[in-house]
């Protein structure tokens, strides 16, 4: 899997920002991203350990199972990458 996060604001004049955390699954064809976790407030999560908590708990867990199972067939799960902006990299 590759994980990605960036924050944005809703519109121009806005001060709420979000922070979307995506997940994409790297060996399976035209599966898009999907939003696994996201943060809305008045600026950035304040602190990126509690930010990606549950997700590193909920892949942990999936590792250490052996995958997830998908249809008959238990898929391996590895964490591939961690895909950010240099902003978000300076964050996390």
């Amino acid at each position: 899997i590759d994980i990605n996060t960036d924050g944005c604001s809703l519109d121009k004049s806005s001060t709420i920002q979000i922070w979307p955390i995506q997940c994409r699954l790297v060996n399976m064809r035209n599966i898009k991203p999907i939003v696994v976790g996201i943060y809305k407030g008045a600026h950035k999560p304040n602190d990126p350990v509690a930010f990606f908590e549950k997700l590193i708990a909920d892949v942990t867990a999936l590792i250490s199972k052996g995958g997830v199972y998908f249809r008959v067939s238990l898929l391996p799960i590895k964490l591939r990458s961690f895909i950010t902006d240099a902003p978000a990299r300076a964050f996390i």
